[in-house]
Parts: structure tokens; sequence; C-alpha cells
């Protein structure tokens, strides 16, 4: 059995790179629901070699789903992330919006990979890709070297500039790689637990 999937945002430069994701990996779908503004909708996209029309997003665009990849920006994960949620589906989310929001984990599959645990929690955040770096380097100290040593970092500061990237399809993809390895951890996360709990 294969995993109902909805992309919000699948329009846009990060929705259909997860649409390569998917299709690269071979994702378990048995469904796939392409979510977008009313601008959008009744676009086309193509997925493994079928075309599959764009839906306008709103609240009851997630019923039957069991995970959601929100790409659409804070604002519209801020309004319709619940909805999902609230619909029974898992999801995870790409924006900035619920970064800082108690009860929704910031997941980085190599360190605290319990954290999506579906049957514990239904919305999770995946940290931004530069941060995601420097966590796993901090990560690896810590367990090879910091406990013995009794080494703990207390603050760590961590600032990246944008410039136009995530703006168009267009943009430029020097982080590129760094997304698709997070993104692909995490999906894989998800399909193990999946497969796990059937």
């Amino acid at each position: 059995m294969g995993i109902k999937v909805a992309i919000m945002g699948a329009t846009g430069a990060v929705g259909t790179e997860l649409l390569d994701i998917l299709a690269e990996r071979k994702f378990p779908i048995s469904e796939l629901r392409l979510l977008a503004s009313v601008r959008s909708a009744g676009k086309t996209l193509q997925f493994q070699d079928e075309d599959i029309k764009v839906r306008e997003l709103t609240h009851d665009s997630f019923k039957g789903i069991d995970l959601v990849l929100a790409s659409a920006g804070g604002k519209i994960s801020k309004e319709y992330a619940p909805s999902a949620v609230k619909a029974g589906a898992v999801v995870v989310d790409n924006t900035s919006h619920f970064r800082m929001a108690e009860g929704v984990p910031l997941v980085i599959p190599e360190i605290n990979p319990v954290q999506t645990d579906t049957a514990r929690n239904r919305h999770a955040r995946q940290v931004q890709h530069g941060a995601r770096d420097i966590l796993d380097v901090l990560e690896h100290g810590r367990r090879h070297h910091g406990v013995e040593r009794g080494i703990r970092a207390r603050q760590c500061l961590h600032a990246r500039l944008h410039a136009v990237e995530g703006i168009t399809h267009k943009s430029p993809g020097g982080n590129q790689a760094q997304n698709r390895f997070g993104i692909l951890a995490v999906l894989h996360r998800i399909a193990q637990q999946r497969a796990e709990e059937r």
C-alpha cells in the first residue's frame, strides 16, 4: 500500500523540486494531490509520465491524505497546516512559520529521528539547509567528543544571507543539493515508519 501525499505550493520552485525528488526516489505513493493558489489551479504538472492537474488549496483539500509537504510560504502554512493536521495528515513544513512553535518539532533525521514518529507528532518542521550543516557538525562533535569531555555548546549563533534563491524557477541553485538531502532524509524516515506501522 502506498502513501497518499499532498504538496502545498506544488507549482512553486520548491514544490516542483519535491515532485522531482519523489519521482527519483520512487516514493511509495498511492495518490498525489497537487495544491496551489487559485491562479495556478487547473495547470498540469507531470509526475512519473502522468499529467496531474493542480487543485486549488482549500481547508478541505486534505481529506484522506496521509502526508502533506508544505512549501507554499509561511502565511499559507499558518492558515492551512492546522486543517491538514485536523484531517489526520502528517505535515512536514518547509517554511519558517512554525520554526519556533511549541509542539511542532524541528526534525533533523540524522539527529532526532524519533521526532518523525507519526504516532506522536502530526506536524513537524524541517530545518533550513544552511543551519542543518552546522547542526550536523555540532551533533557529531557532541556524540563523539563532547560527552566524555564535558563539552557543551550553550549557544550557537547562525546567520545566513538570502539573495534571490527560491524566488523563481530560474534562481541560482547553489544550495539545491543540500536542500534535496534534507528533504530526502525526512521522506525516507517517514516511509520507513509507515511501513513499520503496517
